[in-house]
């Protein structure tokens, strides 16, 4: 993704998050301010994304979307509801274990940051230029700006992360912080994956949890495995870290990470789907993963 564009990956999965919910049993899983949320971001987005607000309030065409986006690739739709679904509880979970300030390394238009600040919870997030421009006038438009929220430009592979952390003053070194990086690592090269966690380990002085998703194509078959590669191209965006569940834990133990969990798809249909009594399967090799590193000092 070019630096003066907008993610289309993070439009649709925007796109697709909103589709879903307005099923019942998709609705169920989130609080009603999320649904509110992306409602709201998806008649805010520029056109012709933002024509999918009124599309996809009809029942037929939401089940002819589902459909076609199942016979292509399998589970990509259920990812989406997954990783909302948890990182939201898992987020919740560290702020009422004590943690009071999180960092999110390529934000997009998720509702992580924006629906968890207040006024004892600081959340920084960083993307592209245009991404943060785009999503700071929706927030502005909803009433959704708090000034324990801030939104930074960013273009990773350019700008050193460790200076822009050190410019800003709302997340403070010496506190606990949880990092997102939801759909972010894929992205790049592990040896760039590796500055980036580097930097933030120079920065923060406190324990750190990672909160991060990866995605092993070396799960899907031949064919998917092409949709899933042509389908990023698409969006002007291509993967990069080709690595597996056991790989990347491998590289976050390199950075010093212990791993506490791990969720598998597998994991996630009995813990999730199973119950919901959801008939949509979980894309496989798409794994749901929280890290932590401790850093107090004896």
């Amino acid at each position: 993704m070019k630096p003066n564009q907008i993610s289309n990956t993070a439009a649709f999965i925007g796109v697709k998050f909103y589709g879903l919910t307005r099923d019942q049993h998709f609705r169920a899983l989130f609080d009603d301010e999320v649904i509110t949320y992306y409602d709201r971001l998806v008649g805010h987005l520029p056109a012709p994304l933002r024509y999918y607000h009124t599309g996809l309030r009809s029942k037929l065409l939401r089940k002819f979307f589902v459909f076609w986006e199942e016979l292509l690739l399998p589970g990509d739709l259920m990812h989406i509801i997954l990783r909302k679904y948890y990182l939201s509880g898992w987020v919740n979970r560290l702020k009422q274990s004590g943690y009071e300030q999180m960092l999110v390394l390529g934000a997009g238009f998720d509702h992580l940051g924006v629906l968890n600040v207040s006024a004892e919870f600081r959340c920084l997030e960083l993307d592209t230029r245009k991404m943060m421009r785009t999503k700071q006038d929706f927030l502005n438009s909803h009433r959704y700006d708090h000034s324990n929220l801030r939104l930074k430009g960013a273009f990773f592979t350019r700008d050193d992360l460790y200076d822009l952390l050190k410019e800003q003053s709302l997340l403070a070194a010496e506190e606990k912080t949880i990092i997102i990086a939801e759909g972010f690592f894929d992205y790049f090269r592990q040896s760039a994956g590796a500055q980036i966690l580097g930097d933030v380990d120079r920065y923060f002085e406190n324990d750190i949890t990672l909160l991060s998703t990866i995605f092993s194509l070396q799960e899907l078959s031949g064919f998917r495995s092409q949709v899933y590669k042509k389908s990023i191209k698409l969006a002007g965006e291509k993967l990069k870290l080709h690595m597996d569940s056991a790989a990347y834990q491998y590289f976050l133990k390199g950075q010093g990470y212990a791993i506490k969990k791990c969720y598998s798809p597998d994991k996630m249909h009995q813990e999730i789907l199973e119950p919901s009594q959801i008939n949509l399967p979980v894309l496989p090799g798409f794994y749901l993963l929280e890290a932590f590193r401790n850093r107090k000092k004896p």
